[in-house]
């Protein structure tokens, strides 16, 4: 077992080792059917904190794994040798509603930014779970809900904090360190440990979104439906279409509940008249559940019916447009 004494004396925040009763707790991730088994786990309460975690790795020959919230941790693979370093603890976040720019630490999950802008008559370019961090969404590229009218969450941010891996904090936007900057937006957050992120967020005071749920055996057709609607519908319209085996738990719609769906979902940046006019090919079909309406931002964050805690899964992409 690795001695991590001389990175706790050095740390304001904990260092968490297989011994400790909270171990299980520290390397757990979103997904339950992965096991993360690193040598530590490393708990920083500020910058400082990640300079020092990252000076004891390069002193022991250790890698390490920044995390947050672990919804992408199967990537990461073995652990071994490895210091997982979660930021959990980086709960900084401001919104200026004027320049529509938001600041936020690396800790932070979407669920506690998306209800403040949508009182301010703003939306961010979330994706389909509020529990996921805000910074690996962004730094992995982030495809949404209005992905289509703004483009991924990675271009959309406008500056990154980050400890470097000779143990720097830099700050890096278009005009300082561009290069970093450049290669930090997409590629996951491979080249240091993020602290804080700024992005700019967009005017949206209510749009039309929601969700028709077909029965399982209808799912040949409104795939077909819908394919032949996406060449015609503008920016303005981002849809998705899953086959959903749903779980009996109360996070799902109740009519739902338990049962197998083709289920259409999308959100379109302009009027009810409109977007309906735009999905009437696929409710031609006559779903058994249409839950599309004028909804204020903040609906668009359980629109997907993700599970909003740990669970065991397994899932496939399919294609959004």
């Amino acid at each position: 077992m690795l001695d991590a004494t001389s990175l706790t004396d050095v740390m304001a925040g904990r260092v968490v080792v297989p011994r400790d009763v909270d171990w299980d707790d520290a390397r757990q991730t979103y997904n339950l059917m992965i096991e993360q088994d690193p040598a530590v786990v490393a708990l920083p309460a500020d910058e400082r904190d990640v300079a020092a975690v990252v000076k004891f790795a390069r002193e022991q020959g250790l890698r390490i794994a920044p995390q947050a919230t672990g919804h992408n941790a199967g990537p990461c693979g073995s652990l071994e040798g490895t210091i997982l370093t979660r930021v959990s603890e980086f709960r900084e976040v401001s919104i200026d509603r004027e320049a529509c720019r938001v600041r936020a630490g690396a800790g932070i999950k979407w669920e506690r930014l998306t209800p403040q802008l949508s009182e301010l008559g703003l939306a961010a370019l979330h994706g389909s779970s509020p529990d996921v961090g805000i910074a690996g969404y962004s730094l992995g590229g982030g495809m949404g809900w209005l992905a289509r009218k703004h483009g991924l969450q990675t271009n959309s941010v406008t500056a990154i904090e980050l400890v470097t891996a000779d143990g720097e904090l830099v700050r890096t936007d278009p005009f300082h360190n561009p290069e970093l900057f450049w290669a930090l937006r997409g590629a996951g957050g491979n080249f240091g440990v993020v602290t804080t992120i700024e992005f700019a967020v967009y005017p949206v005071d209510e749009l039309y979104a929601g969700a028709m749920f077909f029965p399982f055996e209808r799912a040949s057709e409104v795939l077909h439906a819908w394919r032949e609607l996406l060449p015609i519908v503008p920016d303005e319209l981002m849809s998705w279409v899953a086959l959903l085996h749903l779980p009996d738990l109360p996070h799902v719609l109740e009519p739902a509940r338990g049962g197998s769906f083709a289920v259409l979902m999308a959100a379109f940046l302009g009027e009810e008249a409109d977007g309906r006019e735009l999905l009437r090919p696929v409710r031609h079909l006559k779903p058994a559940l249409d839950t599309f309406g004028m909804v204020r931002p903040i609906a668009l964050s359980t629109l997907a019916m993700d599970p909003p805690m740990p669970i065991p899964y397994w899932a496939g992409l399919g294609t959004g447009s």
